[in-house]
């Protein structure tokens, strides 16, 4: 695992400097009013627009439970992706949230306690080995782990969170093909035109991330988009249009 994690970190140093960004003005309409930007990876390019974001680092709110999800299938937690987790019965105020979830509807409604949770049977001294593992961003995992995706100093890039979805999709991540297939089923919304689309959105009340992918016969292409201030519905309708114009999907 020591030897993996090494080929990650060096695998993302050598994608951050052996391409050059291309700044994608044109894109500019798609963000009017917004403060935000998008980063696409598609024919063997890269394209950004709003690049001053690609290297911040963020909290990663929902998206992080793309790989807790995972690491609790490696550690078998979970039998598989459809196990369900019951309520608790405390009333959080939406109906949503009020019933028993399994991941991936979880995952779909970014269902805080189911993930709490689930991150407390994982536990610490596991949480640090995965984050190193994979290395997740910066690796920062010293808090209260019910809160650590959404209130805490674990933070992670744009351009990291597209190295990490590129690594899955490959099956580079040190798990499973069987687990990181479910992984990947979990996250997949549509498909059209023989092309497929997976991705995953979250929000709090500052921040929006959407990222994912989209599988094709000539290639996959990726997409991490980040906003600030605006809803995950505009954002999303900003990266479909972004998609369609740029004929991806």
């Amino acid at each position: 695992m020591y030897l993996k994690h090494i080929t990650l970190i060096s695998l993302f140093f050598l994608s951050l400097f052996a391409k050059p960004l291309i700044e994608k003005s044109d894109l500019k309409v798609f963000f009017e009013n917004v403060d935000g930007s998008i980063f696409i990876s598609h024919d063997n390019r890269y394209s950004v627009y709003n690049k001053k974001y690609i290297y911040q680092r963020f909290k990663p709110l929902n998206t992080f439970n793309i790989y807790s999800s995972l690491f609790a299938l490696d550690l078998e937690i979970f039998r598989d992706k459809n196990s369900t987790m019951l309520w608790d019965k405390k009333d959080r105020g939406y109906i949503i949230l009020n019933q028993n979830h399994d991941l991936k509807s979880a995952l779909e409604y970014s269902v805080n306690w189911y993930f709490s949770e689930l991150i407390e049977k994982i536990g610490k001294d596991n949480i640090n080995k995965y984050l190193k593992l994979i290395s997740y961003g910066n690796e920062y995992s010293r808090e209260n782990l019910k809160t650590l995706w959404f209130d805490s100093k674990l933070n992670i890039s744009m351009f990291e969170q597209f190295n990490l979805l590129r690594c899955l999709n490959d099956f580079e991540l040190d798990f499973s093909i069987e687990n990181i297939e479910q992984i990947k089923s979990l996250i997949f919304k549509k498909e059209r035109n023989r092309k497929k689309l997976y991705a995953l959105s979250s929000a709090d009340s500052d921040l929006v991330w959407y990222i994912g992918y989209v599988e094709s016969e000539k290639g996959n292409s990726y997409f991490v988009a980040l906003a600030k201030d605006t809803t995950t519905f505009k954002l999303q309708k900003i990266v479909k249009e972004i998609l369609r114009y740029l004929n991806i999907f």
